[in-house]
């Protein structure tokens, strides 16, 4: 940890899908382990100089990057070799105390309940790979897959400027939720998720496609989705071997 370590104890802890496959089936670096990796926290002691006080609240970053990786060095920590992460490979927030560098604190204001901030790391992570896209004027965008990932990367979009993001899932409740909050919802167990974008866009797919599921197959319909010069983002953890047709239903007919 250096001379900048900060005690915190923890505030709020998130459950994410990742966690389940750890406790659930057996896909933990290493047993026994201490899972919790969404969290937020109150700074219990901290360092001279430092720019937390105990008391203040704080959403934390959960990864420990190696400096030495040239990843790192461009900002791009997730997909660097050899970093530490709380909650997977080191013991995580589902305790009372942790000890954290103080550069992986985010200042939370006093009236923010704690198990909301204890949502900023999987907002963060959606609005990371939102970023990726480079987003045309009136955006049409797609989102595969509702869970809470997916639900926070379509509010990302909207956010960012897109004007119309169609979300598609086979779960009735998450359609409901996103209903709820003003999306127009695909039922993917209804049909074929790519025919309804083409109806819902006139033949032309959209303009930014965003894989939340975690499918090969939903992957694929992703691509499918895309209009000329579309872009899709990969947000979900594939769960099997992926195959590319070698013309995926391309949505507009070869010359």
């Amino acid at each position: 940890m250096g001379d900048r370590s900060v005690l915190v104890r923890v505030g709020g802890v998130g459950v994410c899908g990742s966690d389940v496959l750890r406790f659930g089936r057996g896909k933990a670096y290493h047993y026994p382990l201490v899972l919790g990796h969404e969290f937020s926290a109150v700074v219990e002691e901290a360092p001279e100089g430092s720019r937390f006080s105990p008391g203040d609240r704080a959403a934390v970053f959960p990864l420990l990057p190696d400096p030495a990786d040239p990843m790192t060095q461009i900002g791009e920590y997730a997909v660097s070799s050899g970093y530490d992460y709380y909650g997977s490979r080191r013991d995580g927030a589902m305790a009372e105390f942790l000890h954290f560098p103080e550069a992986n604190l985010v200042p939370v204001a006093r009236d923010v309940p704690l198990v909301h901030a204890a949502m900023v790391e999987p907002a963060a992570v959606a609005l990371h790979a939102m970023l990726k896209f480079q987003l045309p004027a009136h955006a049409t965008a797609l989102v595969i897959g509702a869970g809470p990932i997916g639900a926070l990367a379509a509010q990302w979009l909207r956010i960012l400027g897109a004007s119309e993001v169609y979300v598609a899932d086979v779960d009735e409740r998450k359609r409901a939720v996103m209903d709820g909050l003003g999306f127009p919802v695909i039922d993917a167990s209804a049909g074929d998720t790519v025919d309804a974008v083409r109806e819902l866009t006139g033949g032309r797919g959209v303009d930014c496609a965003v894989e939340a599921s975690g499918l090969p197959a939903t992957l694929v319909q992703a691509i499918t989705a895309a209009a000329p010069l579309g872009q899709v983002v990969l947000l979900g953890d594939i769960s099997g071997d992926l195959t590319l047709p070698t013309r995926p239903g391309l949505l507009r007919s070869p010359p």
